[in-house]
């Protein structure tokens, strides 16, 4: 999956959502994405750009966009794993 696919998806999910965070990884042998999507509803609470800055420090990589999207990217896909399981407790963090 290209880095578009991975935003086409991302976009797919959150549509299907009410409300809420899609976090979406892809990584390959010498580079990770890292990729927050966030419903317009959490906006005021949440950034996506906040998010992927926060996700993207744990992978070495980094990270922004806008508040309903944004990306991470870095050099260390083996890292990617820990990002991602990072991503419910780093949520909980910025909703406070």
């Amino acid at each position: 999956m290209d880095a578009r696919s991975l935003r086409e998806l991302a976009d797919r999910l959150r549509d299907k959502l009410k409300s809420g965070v899609v976090v979406l990884g892809m990584a390959e042998e010498q580079a990770a994405t890292l990729l927050v999507s966030v419903t317009a509803d959490l906006v005021p609470r949440v950034s996506a750009a906040e998010l992927a800055q926060r996700l993207g420090a744990l992978m070495e990589a980094r990270g922004g966009g806008k508040p309903t999207m944004a990306q991470a990217g870095g050099k260390n896909p083996e890292k990617l794993p820990l990002a991602l399981a990072a991503a419910p407790q780093v949520l909980q963090e910025v909703l406070g």
